[in-house]
């Protein structure tokens, strides 16, 4: 009888101890939470895009996660802070990446060999039936004295690598304004100051070319037209003028 009593006890205090550890365990993983995330599988450098070889999935307990991280879905092609690296094993934030088209220099990355950003000012009537990635034709009207205005294109199929606000934010942003106020251009190195006598010369409009997504013609010159030779007129004057006050000094 006391040994069935003493039997008994044991297999009472077994049984116990074991609901109190699987009691212990399942109030351990409710209240640690375990939640699948991507990190930093290594350094990822500023301004770098993000590939699926930057990540990599793992379960991290649920609190030490201040905010919602991104899923590898979001994370992917979009691009490093210019100034911030993120660093190996870091969750990846919302704060941390942005989408291309709001980086600050994203204008100077669309650019190919040989070309330059050129920026004109405009308004809602000339930017209206612009979009980036398009090609325009540059129109320039000149008003001479006691002459006959000249008008007509001194580039064709200008590339649009961004529309900005008053702010410098790309329209593509979530913070912009949306109201256009700048036209960023991909132009030949050549022809920027070619574009600065035109501004300061005359009136310079844009308007959707023939070719708008033509990607083999870029920025082509319009040597033909009656504003282009005074242009080029303007700026071998100018340049004249320059040589001989270096030779004078």
């Amino acid at each position: 009888m006391l040994v069935r009593k003493i039997i008994f006890i044991i297999l009472a205090s077994v049984s116990l101890a074991a609901a109190c550890i699987f009691a212990s365990r399942t109030y351990a993983d409710y209240r640690i939470a375990m939640v699948k995330t991507v990190v930093a599988a290594k350094d990822i450098p500023p301004r770098t895009e993000i590939t699926e070889e930057h990540l990599v999935e793992i379960s991290i307990p649920e609190n030490y996660l201040m905010n919602a991280s991104l899923t590898k879905e979001e994370v992917i092609g979009k691009y490093t802070d210019i100034q911030g690296m993120i660093p190996a094993g870091s969750p990846i934030y919302a704060s941390m990446v942005h989408e291309p088209s709001t980086l600050p220099d994203h204008p100077e990355l669309q650019l190919k060999e040989g070309q330059a950003v050129y920026t004109l000012e405009t308004d809602l009537s000339g930017a209206g039936s612009i979009a980036s990635g398009q090609r325009v034709d540059v129109h320039l009207s000149l008003e001479l004295e006691n002459e006959t205005p000249l008008t007509g294109n001194i580039l064709n199929h200008a590339r649009v690598i961004a529309i900005k606000d008053h702010q410098g934010m790309s329209l593509d942003d979530p913070e912009s304004t949306g109201v256009p106020f700048l036209i960023l251009l991909a132009v030949k190195r050549e022809d920027v100051d070619l574009l600065n006598m035109a501004e300061m010369t005359g009136e310079i409009r844009l308007f959707a070319s023939s070719s708008s997504y033509d990607t083999e013609q870029e920025a082509e010159r319009v040597t033909d037209s009656q504003v282009y030779a005074y242009l080029q007129t303007l700026l071998s004057q100018e340049n004249t003028t320059a040589t001989n006050d270096t030779q004078s000094e």
